[in-house]
């Protein structure tokens, strides 16, 4: 994605919106965003001043998908590679800009409770929380199984027991068994 979205993009920024997530509230949207060239949902399992960086959902300006055309490629995550790997180079050599913490968790949000006035989010484990019981029972049982890993699993098996949801548990619990599930 890092070398051939610059080819697929006509406009000054783009969402980039994977299928587990979406825009909760267009109203929560602020102008002030497209004044960053990256903006995603902060890790809170980074302790540096490297958190805001989820692509799965987030929002990308022309210039830094010109810029990430020259990165080298690797097998670390790209929105990892964007925002910790090569954010110094991509702040200094290109000037582009990364939101602030502040500014990223009204964007949107992923492994941090939401606050409620979020513009979007990301993360199946979220999707317990959002989709009614029988549309995600539903959208669970269409996914390839190795679609989500074992944690987004344990995750949305853990929301669906705390909201006392066992018909919802109960399928999660299922594709968690299933073969291909993934190991990670």
């Amino acid at each position: 994605m890092l070398r051939d979205l610059a080819a697929h993009v006509a406009t000054e920024h783009m969402l980039c919106i994977q299928w587990d997530g979406y825009v909760l509230d267009p109203d929560n949207w602020d102008p002030a965003f497209l004044e960053f060239d990256y903006i995603g949902a902060p890790w809170p399992h980074f302790s540096d001043s490297m958190r805001v960086g989820n692509g799965g959902f987030s929002l990308r300006s022309r210039r830094l998908i010109d810029a990430c055309a020259h990165l080298p490629i690797s097998d670390e995550a790209e929105d990892v590679a964007i925002c910790r790997t090569h954010r110094g180079l991509l702040e200094e050599r290109f000037g582009l800009r990364f939101a602030p913490e502040d500014v990223a968790r009204r964007f949107a949000y992923e492994r941090m409770a939401p606050a409620g006035d979020e513009f979007g989010f990301h993360g199946a484990p979220n999707l317990a929380d959002l989709i009614p019981s029988r549309e995600l029972s539903s959208l669970l049982r269409e996914l390839e199984p190795g679609l989500l890993n074992r944690r987004e699993h344990r995750e949305m098996f853990h929301a669906a027991l705390r909201r006392g949801d066992f018909r919802l548990a109960f399928v999660i619990w299922q594709r968690l068994r299933h073969p291909q599930a993934r190991r990670r």
